[in-house]
């Protein structure tokens, strides 16, 4: 029963022209509820003429540039029902499957059941663009929805959409990943084994990188390491996937799956002719992911010349796309790198992105949200830049689309924004500019008749980098007239001169030349973080607030002043390492380097010491500081879920919707297990490698292990009492007072913690106090599946946030550096 939603026109009586007079293009941005209805006809089997059955069935929902959306039953009660709310595609993504949905309420064989079906849209500038542009003064919604049904059955089918396949070049593999998309119809499924046809060619050998489960209904990319040791001039790969039910009975199902992979066999570059390259590695140790490669003209000559990253703009599918790479110059001994940035969206080259782009030393490059993620990557990993050149970036998101509208706005303690809004601070790229101040060259460009981007962001981008000191070398270049995206862009003499000068070996920029004589570094995530000069704060003293290292060289001597540093490194190369140290006046004698690694940690009383990195290893890693933080995951996140009778539906549920928001977004792997699962894996040391979500509190066998310790082994200020009820800072959470329709309202828990087994990972708890889900469904909500959720590392939430956003917190904060509440950075109602 496909169907879809017309533009949604917003009524005349709104005067958009009046309201963006004063307040700008940025007003434009709105949230609205759209509403329908659904008729489902269950699909029956008849055993007699009486008697008819109902299939067991589910909808697939493909909903496109509409955020959320929710089915209730005309006939559901308030009281004891509470709406699943499931992600749809805002950002209408290639690669994407629709969600399943599990109907609520009850099937009846002999009628129809009817639903109402709500949408929520958000306009969006970046999705739908400026009306003026159209000719238009209303800002118009274009959301498409498609929903049919689907019947249950133990059987996996193919998602072809998710499959990942490199390109063949002079019969050679541009790497060693593929991945096949696979989906459960139901049932719990594992990944056993590949099959080679007996025929198949000795040229290529094919085995699993990971020995998958897939829960009912998900979508999982199984990942396969190829090997070859000859040429292979096939057209497609063919082998059999063989998956075995996950289940206690013993008449338990075997499916072998045929796969074709079809493949691109291009020949090798020369002078003047080239393709793009669709290349593939293992991301996160096992997720197949692709990217383009455009070779040089000529080979380099020594082997060590400096790769361009070339970071595309929001919406760009760069592996089906040619215009990014075409609009990109082929360099002369210098390969162009396009990652794909998880997915054309991705995470604003935050995170999960931002790590998929990273080689070694690197020349950025990118255009819009990519010409952003030039300025983030550049001014938090400045020692591994050697130069940049961002187009049309916007300079942060609050710059871009100002919060001043947003509903909270209205209703919270800006006590308490202060502390929601320190979870977006890794993102303002404005703060850390001093970092690149004299330290990597830039040419920042704009059109000069950008109406997305307007181009006072790269003027203030410009300014600010200068307000920091005379010697930084950064340029600005305005194409006059020209809109967002021109295709000349990155063509122009300008560009090309600024390529070949700082990807001549001969060049050494200041990073480098050890000629900087003072500078500031500003971080507020070190693990996100890398050196300037050589320089590292390792360690923050308060996690949330801006940390800074102030060096200035000067009578011999190098003097350091610290901002809310804890722990500070200096590489064997770093500048004014070979000099006696002076630490906020304190002369530390010999304390100039011999050639290794040095570090230095203040204690409780002020003083600092230096310490020898080999033989003193950082302590446990402090708090993320966010939760968004849980997605820079080293493998697959392991989402747990309770195996209780009364809690499992609810939870699988909820773990299958984050699963499928992952591969949507973000294209990241998750694995669903229920709780003695994972303490089995926990006692065998297997759950060392990704991070953890878990779902529920006492319900969860996992979550009672973990936080009904003792007092003085509990890790957060988050425990259970053994009664089962959520204890904060050792006393029980605020009781419950009565919704509107009479209820119990469920008070919404989110919060992180230390992963039990991994001293580098760490976990997400997501819960709510009552029966019926209510706390869990707006935990859901929270998780930050998006950019721009400003989520630090616990928030507690009642059911007020529906109406109030940011007004119906109860609690929010960033932990301390032992996991423990923070006096400055915590707010409680």
């Amino acid at each position: 029963m496909p169907t879809s939603l017309p533009a949604c026109h917003l009524t005349n009586r709104y005067r958009w022209s009046d309201i963006r007079a004063t307040e700008g293009w940025a007003s434009l941005q709105h949230h609205s509820i759209l509403r329908s209805t659904l008729t489902v006809t269950p699909p029956r089997k008849s055993i007699s003429r009486t008697h008819p059955e109902i299939l067991p069935s589910r909808l697939l929902v493909d909903l496109k540039q509409g955020s959320f959306f929710t089915f209730i039953p005309r006939e559901s009660n308030e009281r004891t029902f509470f709406p699943e709310w499931h992600t749809g595609n805002i950002y209408a993504m290639l690669r994407s499957g629709p969600s399943s949905v599990e109907l609520p309420g009850t099937m009846n064989a002999d009628r129809p059941a009817t639903y109402d079906f709500f949408v929520s849209g958000d306009y969006e500038i970046r999705l739908f663009g400026d009306p003026r542009d159209y000719g238009e003064e209303t800002p118009t919604l274009k959301i498409s929805v498609s929903v049919s049904v689907e019947e249950k059955r133990n059987d996996i089918i193919r998602q072809v959409s998710h499959d990942v396949v490199c390109d063949f070049v002079n019969g050679y593999a541009f790497g060693n990943a593929l991945g096949v998309g696979i989906r459960s119809l139901d049932s719990w499924w594992a990944v056993e084994d590949i099959k080679l046809p007996s025929n198949s060619s000795t040229a290529l050998s094919l085995s699993l990188r990971n020995k998958l489960k897939i829960a009912p209904s998900q979508t999982r990319i199984i990942p396969i390491l190829m090997e070859q040791n000859a040429p292979f001039f096939g057209n497609e790969i063919t082998f059999l996937l063989i998956l075995s039910e996950i289940s206690s009975n013993a008449n338990a199902s075997k499916v072998a799956v045929p796969v074709t992979l079809p493949l691109r066999r291009i020949s090798s570059w020369s002078v003047s002719t080239h393709e793009a390259i669709r290349a593939s590695f293992f991301f996160a140790a096992s997720h197949a992911t692709l990217f383009l490669a455009k070779p040089p003209i000529f080979p380099s000559p020594d082997g060590t010349s400096v790769p361009i990253v070339a970071l595309h703009g929001a919406g760009v599918d760069v592996i089906s796309s040619p215009f990014w790479a075409d609009a990109i110059p082929r360099q002369r001994h210098s390969w162009v790198i396009m990652p794909a940035g998880r997915t054309e969206w991705g995470l604003d080259w935050h995170g999960p992105s931002a790590f998929e782009a990273w080689a070694t030393v690197i020349l950025l490059l990118g255009h819009s949200n990519g010409g952003q993620g030039v300025w983030h990557l550049a001014v938090h990993y400045p020692d591994r830049v050697r130069a940049a050149l961002p187009a049309a970036g916007y300079l942060n998101a609050q710059a871009y689309v100002p919060l001043t509208h947003a509903r909270g706005e209205r209703f919270a303690d800006p006590a308490l924004r202060r502390v929601l809004e320190s979870a977006l601070t890794p993102h303002n790229n404005d703060l850390f500019l001093g970092n690149v101040a004299d330290s990597v060259p830039i040419l920042a460009i704009h059109g000069g008749n950008d109406t997305n981007v307007p181009t006072w962001h790269s003027r203030e981008y410009v300014s600010i980098v200068k307000s920091w000191g005379e010697g930084s070398n950064i340029s600005f270049h305005e194409d006059e007239g020209k809109p967002h995206w021109y295709p000349e862009v990155f063509q122009g003499a300008h560009v090309q001169a600024f390529l070949e000068r700082m990807l001549n070996p001969k060049f050494e920029s200041t990073a480098t030349s050890n000629s900087a004589t003072q500078f500031t570094q500003t971080v507020v995530d070190p693990s996100q973080s890398g050196s300037l000069h050589g320089w590292a704060i390792d360690v923050v003293s308060i996690p949330g607030r801006l940390s800074r290292l102030h060096v200035n060289l000067r009578d011999g001597e190098t003097h350091v002043r610290t901002t809310n540093v804890q722990t500070f490194s200096l590489s064997p190369v770093a500048i004014g390492s070979d000099r006696t140290l002076v630490i906020n006046g304190v002369r530390l004698p010999g304390t100039s380097s011999t050639g290794g690694s040095q570090r230095f940690s203040r204690s409780e009383n002020n003083t600092w010491t230096l310490e020898n990195p080999a033989d003193t290893p950082l302590s446990a890693p402090p708090p993320p500081g966010r939760i968004q933080n849980i997605l820079n995951t080293p493998a697959p996140l392991t989402i747990i879920v309770p195996s209780e009778l009364r809690a499992y539906a609810r939870a699988l549920s909820a773990a299958l919707r984050i699963a499928h928001a992952l591969d949507v977004y973000f294209k990241l792997d998750a694995e669903i297990v229920q709780d003695t699962v994972a303490l089995d894996l926990l006692s065998s040391e297997g759950l060392e490698d990704g991070n953890l979500v878990v779902l529920g509190g006492a319900e969860n066998a996992f979550a009672r292990a973990l936080l009904q310790a003792p007092q003085y082994t509990r890790s957060t200020e988050f425990s259970l009492a053994a009664d089962g009820a959520w204890l904060f800072r050792g006393r029980p959470l605020p009781i419950p007072l009565a919704s509107r329709a009479g209820a119990e309202e469920g008070i919404s828990i989110l919060f992180t913690h230390p992963h039990p087994s991994n001293t580098r990972g760490a976990a997400v708890f997501l819960a709510g106090t009552d029966a019926r889900g209510e706390g869990l469904e707006r935990a859901l909500r929270l998780l930050p599946l998006r950019t721009g959720v400003s989520v630090p590392d616990w928030v507690i939430a009642g059911s007020g946030m529906d109406d109030q956003g940011a007004g119906g917190v109860l609690g929010a904060g960033v932990w301390n550096r032992s996991w423990r509440w923070s006096e400055s950075m915590s707010w409680i109602s």
